[in-house]
């Protein structure tokens, strides 16, 4: 009977010491923007179990067994997230970048956005004004003795070329990765008219699916590096982490182009 009566208290003192307090801030917490929180633990607890926060421990204090853990932790995911504490605690992550205005229009297969059924008489009548006013032209033009000098038509921004230009660029941290998120953000605005400059990264990969292999890494590096701190501080293998993205980028734009072949020869 001693045995069953010792047993159930250690059970109880078991599970009691292996219990966990957190205490997270009152304002919501923003993505990959720095916050506090306090851990009441054992002095074992191991700080993986706060993944996928990335913590910096700054204080620890000794309550009897257990001690007080003081961090300041950044999140860079999105909505809900669950920390794997005893017991599990659920956090939610709000998005860094304003509210756009108008709902997300998100293409039904990934690439093209829906176009509008219903058939509308406006093309007609603007196709009736422009040949009309062509044929106009046509009968009130002369002929001119001179010779006319023809000026070819300039190129469109080409984002591969933006791509090699920024590449050969001497940029510093911050506005590379800037630079590198603006002809992405543009080229997407460009292919698939998505509003690419008031979208978030994960946004966009909602809205690209497809392209989500070379996109994801390209925009990760650069939330990391802008919202992450690192700008500030010197980069281990900085040269690497911009060629990585960099090439990333090339890749996606190329994914981009070859489903435009295949459109075309449809």
């Amino acid at each position: 009977m001693r045995a069953v009566v010792f047993a159930f208290i250690m059970l109880v003192v078991a599970t009691t010491t292996t219990a966990q307090q957190v205490t997270l801030p009152d304002e919501p917490i923003v993505f990959g923007q720095p916050f506090e929180l306090t851990v009441v633990c054992e002095p074992s607890f191991d700080d993986a179990q706060l993944l996928p926060l990335q913590v910096e421990l700054l204080a620890r204090t000794a309550k009897g067994a257990s001690e007080e853990r003081r961090y300041r932790a950044r999140c860079y995911e999105l909505g809900d997230v669950t920390l794997a504490l005893e017991p599990p605690q659920p956090l939610l992550v709000a998005s860094c970048l304003p509210e756009p205005a108008g709902e997300l229009e998100l293409p039904g297969d990934g690439w093209e956005l829906p176009t509008e059924s219903a058939t509308s008489w406006w093309p007609f009548v603007a196709l009736a004004g422009f040949l009309v006013g062509a044929l106009v032209g046509l009968l009130r033009r002369k002929p001119v003795a001179t010779t006319e000098t023809v000026t070819p038509a300039t190129d469109s921004w080409d984002a591969l070329q933006a791509l090699t230009d920024l590449q050969a660029s001497q940029l510093a941290a911050a506005a590379f990765y800037l630079e590198l998120k603006a002809i992405v953000r543009k080229h997407c605005a460009q292919r698939f008219h998505l509003p690419a400059t008031v979208r978030t990264s994960e946004e966009l990969l909602s809205a690209l699916p497809n392209a989500k292999p070379a996109l994801q890494p390209c925009l990760l590096t650069c939330d990391m590096v802008l919202f992450g701190g690192e700008v500030t501080a010197p980069l281990r293998n900085d040269a690497a982490k911009r060629t990585a993205a960099h090439d990333h980028a090339i890749q996606f734009v190329k994914l981009t182009k070859q489903a435009d072949l295949v459109e075309a020869s449809a």
